[in-house]
């Protein structure tokens, strides 16, 4: 979901905003928790697929220039411990 010159593909922006995602509205200050907790809602309510929360998830570090240590965020895959219901 990035440009060729690793800018955020602006058109992806507002797909993931019209699904309801609370990932990519997160800011640089985000902590690893608050961005495990948005792609949970994301996977639960923006009824997204891991690749897209994959893309997502990218997409929303690249805009941000989150750490390399938001790397170790889970991607959920629906029954996953580290999404609580």
């Amino acid at each position: 979901m990035t440009c060729p010159d690793g800018r955020v593909n602006l058109e992806a922006i507002v797909w993931y905003r019209q699904q309801g995602s609370l990932t990519i509205d997160l800011d640089p200050r985000a902590t690893a928790q608050q961005v495990q907790e948005a792609v949970c809602h994301d996977r639960a309510k923006a009824n997204l697929t891991n690749p897209e929360l994959l893309q997502l998830y990218n997409a929303a570090k690249a805009l941000n220039g989150w750490p390399m240590m938001y790397d170790d965020i889970v991607i959920p895959d629906g029954v996953s411990p580290s999404c609580s219901p």
